[in-house]
């Protein structure tokens, strides 16, 4: 199902609308934990989410590290005594992007950015897939990103790295004109089965993998 918004920009970081969270940030973290109020705020956001049909939340590339979180105080990297630390300095990072989203109306664009792990605290990974509300940005994913998503988080990611470090591996012999030493002629790696039935792989440590990047030219026969 296509998005009825183009899938915003990783480059468009301006805030359309006016600077501000989505709940007010909690008073004390002593007093309430961050995983609590984070989930609060998860529950008004998808909340939201779900009622707004222009709202899609988007995985992208985060190269500027300009955008700030939008847990506010609640953010998993925010320290009181330290200026700017809910900028978003990972390489992904969460965009929730469309129209009258809380607490703008009357068509205001909105878009809010987060760090993985706090969107994670916020809304689950499980009801994000089941609403079909979840995009992958435009751009190049790396084989094991986009078998993650197709499936839902449910692939085993051993089985993926090592088939995309064995086609590594079979490009290189290609390259050297040596690849009849390492595989009988017109052999090729193949996936073979990499889903699971139940267990799903949060999306954190899929990105933090080393080959979730990778894309080889074979990749995509398979």
């Amino acid at each position: 199902m296509a998005a009825t918004e183009p899938a915003p920009s990783y480059l468009d970081e301006k805030p359309v609308a006016p600077d501000a969270d989505l709940a007010p940030a909690s008073a004390s973290t002593s007093t309430k934990s961050r995983a609590e109020s984070l989930a609060k705020k998860g529950e008004m956001l998808w909340e939201k989410i779900q009622e707004t049909a222009s709202a899609f939340v988007y995985l992208q590339a985060s190269l500027s590290g300009r955008a700030k979180c939008r847990a506010g105080e609640d953010c998993l990297h925010f320290e009181p005594d330290m200026k700017q630390t809910n900028k978003i300095k990972d390489e992904y990072r969460i965009c929730v992007y469309g129209t009258n989203l809380f607490p703008y109306g009357n068509g205001v664009l909105s878009k809010y950015y987060y760090h993985v792990p706090c969107f994670r605290s916020m809304i689950s990974q499980q009801d994000l897939f089941d609403s079909g509300k979840f995009r992958l940005s435009d751009g190049k994913w790396g084989l094991m990103v986009r078998k993650w998503y197709e499936h839902q988080g449910c692939v085993d990611v051993d089985k993926i790295s090592a088939y995309v470090r064995a086609c590594k591996a079979h490009i290189a012999e290609l390259e050297k004109g040596e690849t009849q030493k390492v595989f009988h002629p017109g052999m090729y790696p193949t996936l073979g089965d990499y889903t699971l039935d139940a267990a799903s792989q949060e999306l954190e440590h899929i990105l933090s993998h080393d080959d979730c990047m990778e894309v080889q030219a074979m990749v995509e026969n398979n």
